[in-house]
């Protein structure tokens, strides 16, 4: 059934102090669309964006570590990061690889049954991360806190 303009909703977020929680779920809700649509002829798909993400990722970790400098905590705001590139990585890279993580932890349908809790709890309001958190353990049945941590912490950075 199509949706009225008027009866669309959305959710909010702080973009400045959770930057990863606008961008990560941004990206990976488009390479979802990718998945969803992969005979459409698309020039993308989910396996290739997905990745193309892991290596880019990969890579960054690899010259900061060399360089000294390897944050990679996601639970900075966006002028926290000491280079637009690094806010790319952490926000956009790094955001839709952990949200890949925790599909394959918990499952497509809780995943998926998560983001629309997600939605509907926030719809016409400011979500915060424990919010999205909260929406994926309910859905789950599981505790999350962990591996969201591992994440946001910068203790995941997928090198040696």
């Amino acid at each position: 059934m199509p949706v009225n303009k008027s009866e669309r909703r959305a959710v909010g977020n702080d973009q400045v102090k959770y930057p990863w929680l606008d961008e990560g779920l941004a990206e990976y809700t488009t390479m979802m669309f990718y998945e969803n649509n992969a005979n459409a002829g698309y020039k993308y798909t989910f396996n290739g964006k997905r990745a193309d993400a892991l290596s880019a990722y990969t890579l960054f970790c690899e010259t900061f570590k060399s360089s000294g400098d390897d944050d990679t905590s996601m639970t900075r705001a966006s002028y926290e990061y000491g280079s637009e590139l690094e806010y790319s990585y952490m926000s956009y890279v790094k955001g839709a690889l952990m949200l890949d993580d925790v599909r394959n932890s918990i499952g497509s349908e809780a995943f998926l049954n998560g983001l629309k809790k997600y939605y509907s709890d926030n719809m016409h309001g400011v979500a915060e991360p424990q919010d999205l958190i909260g929406a994926m353990e309910k859905s789950s049945r599981r505790e999350l806190a962990a591996l969201f941590d591992c994440w946001l912490d910068g203790n995941v950075k997928l090198y040696a």
